[in-house]
Parts: C-alpha cells; sequence; structure tokens
C-alpha cells in the first residue's frame, strides 16, 4: 500500500509499518517538490498507556524499548506527542534524558530530570505513580542491558 498525499509542494509518501511487542513504528517520505529534499520521516506509536489520567504501564520495558528507538541521533529531529502534551510526553522525555545519563555517566538523578522537566512546562511528572514509574523504569533498564555498577 503506497499512500501519497500533497500540500502545496510538499508531498508525503508512506512507505512501510512494522508492528512490535510494545509499538508500532512507521516510515514516510517527505519531499520538498520545489528543490528535490527529501527527509525520511520515523514514527513510534507507544501502545501500553493506561486511558485514565495520571496512570502510568505496569511494565517499564516496552516505553524503554521505544526510548531506545525513538534515541536522538546527530542532527535528527524528535518530536514528543501525546494527547494534552504533559502525562505522556513528560514521561517519555524524562525517561529518554535518563537512560541518555545513564549511559554516559553511569549515575542517574530522577529528581534533578524530573525537576527540570517540570520546570519547562506545568503539570508534567506530577504524581507519585509516575515518579515512582521513572525509578522504575530506570532500574529495570539497568538491570536489562548490564548497566549496573556493584557497590
Amino acid at each position: 500500500m503506497t499512500t501519497r498525499c500533497t500540500y502545496d509542494h510538499i508531498s508525503v509518501q508512506y512507505e512501510d509499518t512494522e508492528s512490535l511487542p510494545y509499538y508500532t513504528r512507521r516510515q514516510f517520505r517527505v519531499t520538498n517538490n520545489k528543490t528535490g529534499d527529501v527527509t525520511l520521516v520515523k514514527q513510534l506509536q507507544y501502545h501500553g498507556w493506561p486511558t485514565a489520567p495520571g496512570h502510568v504501564p505496569e511494565v517499564t520495558r516496552g516505553l524503554a524499548e521505544l526510548a531506545d528507538a525513538a534515541a536522538p541521533r546527530p542532527h535528527t529531529p524528535l518530536c514528543v506527542h501525546c494527547t494534552y502534551g504533559t502525562e505522556r510526553s513528560s514521561m517519555f522525555v524524562a525517561l529518554c534524558i535518563l537512560i541518555s545519563q545513564l549511559r554516559a555517566e553511569r549515575r542517574v538523578d530522577v529528581n534533578c530530570v524530573a525537576r527540570k522537566v517540570r520546570s519547562q512546562r506545568a503539570g508534567t511528572i506530577d504524581t507519585v505513580l509516575q515518579y515512582e514509574f521513572l525509578h522504575r523504569a530506570i532500574l529495570n533498564y539497568a538491570e536489562l542491558h548490564n548497566l549496573m555498577e556493584d557497590s
């Protein structure tokens, strides 16, 4: 199935979908018809978030796998979106920061990352469930990827 839509001088063509256990990956080709510039856009859609406000996924692995799949690459923009832009997006961004911090420094500061995210957008990471989820998620990630330091 190849679908192409054109908006003024920009064409968007659907290329591929891959269904994974926790999320779906889609790829689109965006072409500037005036310049011929082509950009490949990867969309990742997470399926494991509860619909009740303030709740978090029971399992941390899915969001961590999504964070790995979305890990920023040099000169590649990353756009994160959810319904209100506070609950799900902020948790995902915070987890991405924590994973990056863990990989680079072999340590994390969940409190500092949560405060930084909250300072940039009101209403983010403001429940005990969300804060506890970040702790569980980064701990599980560290264990899964053998990034735990012996103390």
